[in-house]
């Protein structure tokens, strides 16, 4: 008998006889072989044209409908494969395989470097390693399940063929690796922390899942074998930890601030972020199919996260998008360095005069996170926090100067120093009033959205539950109903706790428990449909948290009655703050959660993995957040500036909520300012609804706007300069660049976003070395630890060094364009022969 050579793939479906030793197959057994491979080849055939036919069908449907359910056609036991093409233009298959710098830059250098059937979505999806067709070297034409590569494994079903599309394949395309597991760990803990030193500092927080997924690509790639959707599951999970630092960091500190907590507390702090958190994933599942698969809402930073993933090869490779975040983390921490540690001169640059008893004011704090922050939420939204800003520094503060008799403020102050004074006691309490009505404002506009949404997604469950959950595509799977149920009724119970410990009587805690649920799922809600229209970084999370807080205490004021300013009793307004704590954490990490769901939409990542990333990347913040904002606050100070913490961090939100939770009870509110802010915002809302009747592409959001008017004017002067910066980065590239020939036109939002990362690094970079600064700080209790050549109070020199930032800030997006136009063509550097 002849022996064989087996050229099989892994499972051995097919046997070719191939002489070994001299010993040839008989004619029989070679007549067997062919018809096998005939039988085999006509199946291979049959199944390319019911694949080609299929795919136009797809395509007549999806053009025809704008949203279709086809997702609900795929189920498991068809053997109907994902449908694929070739570029006739140019080399663009589907990346197959490991996610390396080499395939991204093959398939960077397609015009549309993924040809899909785009049964999911109108995306295009990122394929694995489905097609498989026999021998260890398959043709891997990607005809996986999106980016799973679960794929139609074998073509003669009597030799082993799967019974369709399968649905996980972790061997092929791994999704939860421990590796992943240890990433997730790190660096939301890291970026979790830098968020909150973002917070307090400049009143605002920023999504890092652009630059997570950068550095766990750069670290995943160092250690082999990296694939698309392991990358995305350590984004989803690091970009987690940022969302919840937003949350403790708008509430928590307030109860310092009043005088409720002598040093941020631990516990309480870590369990507020723990079940918050919690609370946010679970709420924000049953909105997933509809706010991402049926309302296709463009979810912008989602989206741009996917397509950092699928095509990282406009600068070369991922290793320089990783050196553009090293190089902007360097630059921030050394500049933080020399301004807070070694205080070489005065971080903020102001100047105010008199004009009468009338006062005005000019500051800029040199930072360059605040600089990168403006890049990264760019021009519109910069201005729209200097209008508020415009109008209540350059409008109120002059007004109320000016004409109130006798004056607003002592009259031994600087101007400068007058200015703040009127801020601080008057007229930022008109921005109260704007957020109060904007945030009720959004949530009034979409509560049909968040109806139909919920009604939408308990639908998919009945029709999952009927078909049972091996019919659900892979890339449908969410955590099932039933358990999301049991895991709100654990958290509340938990919750209950917690609340009863704070106010000591067990009605109280049923109340704080069942508004906290109720607040908790609308704000929740909100922020996942407002993530979908302006991104996680301008979410309005603190807008919903102060509407959540005045609610509450009003509420409470109700049951416990007022206190005296004399003899305060201060458990209404630390209830207040705490249910405001466990929503706002809620709110940030649902908006966070379905923006990255949708990246994992378009690429192909399982809902229900990404979703298990999301809790790994909260529990671990939580532990470390209380620490790092009692660190914080003891080194440098919070709220108004005093004689031992001279620039404090202003922590703004922090600061409004515990003003205005006290205030409630102790009747200590200005009204007349909180109304003006009140009728402020009704025009922006009133004229923003003309503009939207216009179909104006200017729109006016309040809350931006309301932002800005509680903002202190030296922290919205350098957000406005960084949106000047990217301004200006893309008019050069657009003048200069593509209409000179130098770059391709499509090249351009890969070279802005050489900014972005450059400015996420520089934010993670000073927030680091601010929060090492602070522990010698705290530790020897001296400010000036790090000042060996004493305080320098003077900003020039700093001033010198912000401009030439912004100028290299510039020069880093954009250097292409500049040197084309500005050195002669000969100058120029050309390949070496």
């Amino acid at each position: 008998m002849s022996s064989y050579q087996r050229l099989s793939d892994e499972e051995g479906r097919y046997q070719t006889p191939a002489p070994i030793g001299g010993t040839s197959p008989t004619e029989g057994e070679q007549d067997a072989f062919l018809t096998h491979s005939a039988r085999s080849a006509q199946r291979y055939a049959q199944r390319i044209d019911a694949a080609f036919a299929a795919k136009d069908a797809a395509e007549s449907v999806r053009r025809m409908q704008e949203r279709t359910a086809a997702v609900d056609r795929v189920s498991h036991n068809e053997q109907t494969p994902l449908l694929f093409e070739r570029s006739s233009e140019k080399e663009s298959i589907v990346a197959t395989g490991p996610l390396s710098s080499e395939n991204f830059e093959r398939i960077g250098s397609a015009e549309q470097p993924y040809h899909s059937s785009e049964v999911f979505d109108s995306e295009p999806q990122l394929h694995g390693e489905g097609f498989t067709t026999g021998g260890e070297h398959s043709l891997g034409m990607g005809v996986g399940q999106g980016a799973a590569g679960a794929g139609y494994s074998g073509l003669d079903e009597d030799n082993g063929g799967g019974d369709g599309l399968e649905a996980d394949t972790p061997s092929e395309l791994p999704e939860l690796t421990v590796r992943s597991f240890v990433l997730v760990v790190l660096f939301s803990t890291v970026l979790g922390a830098a968020n909150a030193y973002l917070g307090l500092f400049a009143g605002m927080t920023i999504s890092v899942s652009i630059p997570s997924a950068i550095l766990s690509l750069a670290v995943l790639s160092a250690l082999g074998n990296t694939q698309a959707l392991e990358v995305n599951a350590v984004q989803t999970g690091s970009s987690a930890g940022s969302s919840i630092a937003s949350g403790v960091i708008y509430t928590l500190p307030g109860l310092y601030l009043i005088g409720y907590w002598d040093s941020i507390q631990y516990w309480e702090t870590m369990l507020c972020a723990l079940f918050g958190g919690f609370l946010g994933v679970l709420f924000s599942i049953p909105l997933r199919r509809a706010l991402i698969v049926e309302a296709n809402l463009s979810f912008p930073e989602g989206r741009a996260t996917a397509e950092v993933l699928k095509v990282m090869s406009g600068l070369s490779s991922h290793r320089v998008q990783f050196a553009m975040i090293g190089a902007g983390a360097l630059v921030g921490a050394l500049l933080k360095l020399c301004d807070t540690g070694f205080e070489f001169w005065n971080g903020l640059a102001s100047t105010g005069f008199f004009i009468g008893s009338a006062v005005l004011y000019f500051g800029c704090n040199l930072s360059p996170a605040l600089l990168s922050v403006g890049y990264i939420i760019q021009l519109k939204s910069a201005c729209l926090l200097m209008l508020g800003g415009v109008l209540n520094w350059y409008v109120a503060i002059p007004l109320v100067s000016g004409l109130l008799k006798p004056s607003p403020y002592p009259d031994d102050l600087s101007a400068v120093k007058a200015a703040s004074y009127v801020w601080s006691n008057y007229t930022r309490y008109i921005g109260v009033g704007a957020m109060l009505l904007g945030g009720l404002g959004t949530v009034v506009t979409l509560i049909p959205a968040i109806v139909k949404g919920v009604k939408s997604g308990f639908q998919a469950y009945k029709r999952a539950r009927a078909s049972g959950w091996k019919s659900i595509p892979r890339v449908e799977r969410d955590l099932p109903v039933p358990l999301i149920g049991g895991m709100v009724l654990v958290f509340s119970i938990a919750l209950y706790f917690v609340f009863y410990f704070l106010l000591s009587d067990w009605g109280l805690g049923a109340f704080a428990v069942v508004f906290t649920l109720l607040a908790g799922f609308l704000f929740s809600a909100v922020g996942a449909y407002m993530a979908g229209i302006v991104g996680s970084s301008n979410n309005p999370v603190s807008g919903v948290t102060l509407a959540t807080v005045i609610t509450a205490c009003f509420l409470l004021l109700a049951i416990l009655g007022p206190s005296s300013p004399e003899m305060p009793d201060l458990t209404g307004p630390a209830a207040g703050v705490m249910i405001g704590a466990v929503v706002a954490c809620a709110a940030a990490i649902s908006g966070d959660n379905l923006q990255d769901l949708k990246a994992g939409h378009i690429l192909g990542s399982t809902p229900y993995k990404q979703q298990l990333m999301q809790f790994t990347g909260i529990v671990f913040p939580s532990f470390v957040l209380g620490p790092v904002v009692g660190v914080l606050i003891a080194a440098y100070g919070i709220g108004e500036p005093t004689e031992e913490h001279p620039q404090p961090l202003p922590a703004p939100q922090a600061t409004l909520v515990g003003e205005v939770a006290q205030g409630i009870f102790d009747g200590g509110i200005p009204v007349v300012y909180v109304s003006t802010g009140l009728l402020l915002a009704a025009a922006v809302m009133l004229a923003d609804f003309c503009l939207y009747r216009l179909d104006s592409s200017f729109r006016l959001p309040v809350l931006a706007i309301a932002l800005g008017l509680y903002l202190p004017l030296e922290l919205a002067t350098p957000i406005v300069l960084g949106g000047l910066i990217n301004f200006l980065s893309g008019h050069t590239l657009q003048k200069w660049g593509v209409e000179a020939g130098i770059i391709e036109a499509q090249d351009v939002s890969i070279h802005l976003r050489r900014g972005l990362l450059f400015g996420a690094g520089a934010i993670t970079g000073e927030a680091l070395m601010g929060i090492l600064l602070a522990i010698p700080i705290v530790i020897s209790g001296n400010t000036d630890v790090w000042a060996f050549l004493g305080r320098q109070t003077a900003s020039w020199p700093g001033l010198i060094i912000f401009c030439v930032l912004m100028v290299a800030y510039y020069l880093v997006v954009c250097w292409e364009a500049v040197a084309g136009k500005v050195l002669p063509q000969n100058t120029l550097v050309h390949p070496i022969d």
